[in-house]
């Protein structure tokens, strides 16, 4: 009986032993599967991430471009009224709007060639980027209402001279 009850001792401690070595592994591969599934959500997030990217960089929406005004005109042009919309730093689209910074205006002298921004004012944060733009634009007394995406921005600025051929 001695003999029975020491084999049955010792299947008794072995099946422990084995339990919690199988307790200890199944212990050790919950983590691994925890790690794996939140390194599978921050990869499809970053996926997901990328996939938006792509989509604004195959062309849905226009880039942002420096709102550049070339005054070809023989007066000065005066900018009195700006609104903008534009890609943040975090990709975020943003609105700028001339009417909220106290009716900024901007003036480009004949001939020059003047980059339009805000930034230097307390709480625009706009530094001249637009992926669209609506403006009232006028010389000598003649204002003319102008809109268009940055795409009109491809050559480097918008010409008075071509602004003067459609009035």
């Amino acid at each position: 009986m001695t003999d029975s009850g020491s084999i049955q001792k010792t299947v008794a401690i072995a099946v422990i032993i084995i339990s919690l070595a199988a307790s200890a592994t199944l212990a050790v591969r919950t983590d691994t599967l925890q790690a794996d599934v939140q390194k599978a959500t921050v990869t499809l997030a970053e996926s997901k991430h990328k996939a938006a990217l792509a989509i604004i960089d195959s062309g849905s929406l226009p880039p942002n471009r420096g709102l550049t005004i070339c005054n070809s005109w023989p007066e000065t042009a005066t900018i009195s009224a700006l609104t903008a919309s534009y890609w943040d730093r975090q990709g975020k689209l943003r609105t700028f709007n001339s009417a909220k910074h106290e009716w900024h205006t901007w003036e480009v002298p004949a001939g020059a060639t003047k980059s339009i921004a805000l930034a230097e004012l307390n709480g625009s944060g706009w530094d001249g980027s637009v992926v669209f733009y609506a403006m009232d634009l006028s010389n000598h007394g003649k204002g003319t209402l102008l809109s268009g995406t940055s795409d009109d921005l491809k050559s480097g600025c918008i010409f008075t001279a071509a602004i003067e051929s459609s009035r």
